[in-house]
């Protein structure tokens, strides 16, 4: 797969993660479409079967962060 699709694909992930935060959140209306509203309906039940592979632990991410621009200072 080229960066480009993948790069693609990610920012879909992330649109799609913000509108679900968006609905939890505020608990406002947010339009999703039915594909995406499929896949937020899957993750979620994935996560909370315990199915955490695709999902990234918070520290890490945050640390993985604070390397990054410690390489470019």
């Amino acid at each position: 797969m080229t960066a480009q699709i993948e790069l693609h694909e990610l920012k879909q992930r992330v649109n799609l993660l913000s509108k679900s935060l968006h609905v939890l959140l505020f608990e406002e209306k947010e339009k999703v479409s039915t594909k995406e509203a499929k896949e937020i309906k899957k993750r979620l039940s994935a996560y909370l079967k315990g199915k955490k592979t695709d999902f990234v632990n918070l520290e890490d991410a945050l640390n993985a962060g604070s390397k990054n621009k410690q390489k470019g200072a």
